[in-house]
């Protein structure tokens, strides 16, 4: 840098570490490929939840519900009710392999369609068309049959990959001009359909060379390559108790830097608790008396943990209510309070704000982790019922959500006011302080108010 700067310049001053780590945050969370991981996962939303409806009403926890069921429907009445379940929850994989190629598509300013299109057809193509079937205790194998297991969650992980490698193949293409051109006289229709040829034809060869290669190699097929090599480590991953801690972390760390922590991090382990979820899903709906086998699902973080929003933020507003001296704090309290019942706690988060604010950060990252630990031992000694693969919508206020999410079992309510009351104890002490504070700066205002 040179001694003597020309008249009227300042030196320019290097960025703040919180500010680079801001702005590679930032970069980050708009990355097309986590956007459209995102938003694809979102399309599954309202299909799940029309899909939990049936769910809940298959197995309702009423004495002489099912004899009632039968008497007015006859015996297949619960088998009628799957119908549905199985065609919302049981096409998660193909809804997110078309959205993931074509929100990529409509981004990089392609034919969106076709990105989708070819998503698909090379999710098809992948998928094993046969089953085998143990008939008089031989196996049967027998063609032209595609099991909808590889449609739902199983294929969440293939259809992700399948998108973003034939969606970057149209990219590449495209660039290179790689596309058939035809005279202006052509309808813009048929043009548009066959200049894509091309960008058609080197997606599907790839992935049938993929399948080939796959079963030359002597492996069963890319599911279970996947399932082996990614899903099942992810799982393990994110469905246990350290896994959970960490996100949580992360989460709430990106919050206090002002970044929408859920949005970023969700495009990665959504997915994976999503297929935790319909695991659970499948194993209550067949055994509804048993206990599921995960705990940690989407619904384990968005009913217990999340009470109020980030950072289970229903204790803290409630708090302003009931015991806040400064003006900000009871104002501020009853702004939020209807939007953290139903646990939206942006208005509260960049208010306050709780963004960069040294007092209120610690419970804000505190708090959700030692509720999801309390959580997931209580429901791992058998304590409180664990979620049974009822797709909950997130903004369902507290009682009600955690009785339907554990299929009907009062201790997924009471775990979530036993939630409310530690998210109270953590918060108090750091609201207190912060009241106080903002009460001592209301003071000298209003004195210089008064004397004006």
């Amino acid at each position: 840098m040179p001694k003597y700067l020309p008249k009227g310049e300042s030196p320019i001053q290097p960025l703040s570490l919180s500010t680079r780590i801001k702005n590679s945050v930032a970069a980050w969370a708009d990355n097309p490929y986590i956007l459209s991981i995102r938003d694809s996962v979102m399309l599954t939303i309202p299909l799940f939840m029309i899909g939990s409806l049936f769910l809940i009403f298959s197995s309702l926890p009423i004495p002489g519900y099912e004899q009632w069921m039968s008497s007015l429907f006859g015996s297949e009445w619960k088998t009628a009710l799957m119908i549905p379940i199985h065609a919302t929850y049981g096409i998660s994989a193909l809804v997110i392999s078309f959205g993931v190629a074509y929100r990529l598509g409509e981004r990089a300013e392609l034919d969106a369609v076709l990105c989708g299109v070819l998503s698909l057809v090379s999710f098809f193509m992948l998928t094993p068309d046969y089953t085998q079937l143990v008939i008089q205790q031989a196996e049967v194998r027998i063609d032209g049959v595609i099991s909808t297991t590889y449609l739902g969650s199983k294929g969440i992980f293939v259809g992700i990959l399948v998108a973003l490698v034939s969606f970057k193949f149209v990219q590449l293409l495209a660039k290179r001009k790689a596309l058939i051109s035809l005279p202006s006289q052509v309808p813009a229709v048929v043009a548009r359909s066959l200049s894509a040829l091309i960008p058609v034809l080197v997606v599907i060869l790839f992935f049938f060379l993929v399948r080939v290669g796959i079963e030359w190699g002597g492996y069963k097929d890319l599911f279970d390559i996947v399932s082996r090599l990614l899903a099942e480590p992810l799982k393990q991953a994110a469905g246990s108790i350290g896994g959970v801690v960490v996100i949580v972390l992360v989460m709430q760390l990106f919050w206090l830097l002002g970044i929408h922590g859920g949005a970023l991090i969700g495009a990665f382990v959504v997915p994976v608790w999503i297929t935790l979820m319909d695991e659970n899903r499948m194993f209550y709906t067949n055994h509804p008396d048993l206990t599921p086998p995960h705990i940690v699902t989407q619904q384990f973080f968005d009913v217990w943990i999340a009470i109020g929003g980030a950072g289970s933020l229903l204790a803290l507003v409630v708090l302003m209510n009931v015991f806040a001296v400064s003006k900000q704090a009871r104002v501020m309290g009853k702004v939020s309070l209807l939007p953290a019942i139903f646990n939206i706690s942006e208005p509260i988060i960049y208010s306050i704000p709780i963004v960069l604010n040294p007092r209120l950060g610690i419970p804000f990252i505190l708090t959700p982790i030692v509720t999801a630990v309390v959580t997931y031992y209580a429901m791992s000694w058998g304590w409180v019922a664990r979620p049974v693969g009822i797709a909950i919508p997130w903004t369902m206020p507290i009682g009600i959500s955690g009785f339907l999410a554990t299929g009907g079992k009062i201790s997924g309510a009471v775990m979530q006011l036993v939630n409310v009351l530690i998210a109270f104890l953590l918060y108090y002490p750091f609201f207190k302080q912060w009241d106080k504070s903002s009460q001592r700066e209301e003071i000298p205002e209003e004195g210089l108010a008064a004397a004006h």
